[in-house]
């Protein structure tokens, strides 16, 4: 089981770890003054892509957190190539991540 998270962020996020082992898609934030035109610069997509395909849909989790053109560019990428998948959303009153699901058309 894996947790995916599109970049290191300065979050306490150790609460997760309990949903599987902890992968940086990305190395960092991207500035908005790297976008290539409107878009996201290539080799962070192509981490995405690669994060994707071993994305496991039954056992994996996005965690919702970090730069939040990288989360929508990474949930895209998701759906695209799998329909649906997992999420953890943190829940302030409980202190803790909970899972949810995300998917087209259900």
């Amino acid at each position: 089981m894996t947790v995916y998270v599109v970049h290191p962020v300065s979050d306490d996020i150790k609460a997760a770890e309990q949903w599987g082992r902890i992968d940086y898609v990305n190395h960092r934030y991207i500035n908005g003054d790297e976008l290539n035109g409107e878009n996201l610069p290539p080799e962070f997509v192509l981490q995405m892509e690669q994060a994707v395909a071993e994305f496991n849909t039954e056992h994996d989790y996005l965690l919702i957190v970090g730069d939040h053109l990288q989360l929508i560019q990474m949930t895209a990428l998701l759906i695209e190539e799998h329909g649906h998948f997992r999420v953890l959303r943190w829940d302030r009153r409980e202190r803790a991540y909970f899972p949810a699901m995300i998917s087209v058309g259900g």
